[in-house]
């Protein structure tokens, strides 16, 4: 999904302290925002687990079969983001 800085939320409110180890995405474009280092094109791609009770390591079936075609996707945008083409005016 690409992020719309005009629908991002900018600032921190006064004294919120920023920890780097629970940002969710809205609080790094929020931060980012915040800064004024917008870079012009944000792509956002995740991952939504199926279940979120149980905590462990590793990933799930699911995830590990998507793991190779996420990898493909990430490559493909960079490469795409990498060209002008994706900065043309639509």
């Amino acid at each position: 999904m690409e992020a719309d800085e005009d629908e991002v939320e900018a600032g921190l409110e006064d004294g919120q302290v920023i920890n780097p180890h629970a940002m969710d995405p809205q609080t790094v474009l929020r931060f980012v925002k915040s800064l004024g280092a917008w870079p012009g094109k944000v792509v956002v791609i995740a991952c939504e687990p199926t279940v979120v009770e149980e905590m462990g390591m590793g990933l799930s079936p699911a995830v590990e079969v998507a793991v190779e075609g996420a990898i493909d996707l990430v490559l493909s945008t960079i490469e795409e983001l990498r060209s002008d083409a994706a900065y043309a005016q639509e």
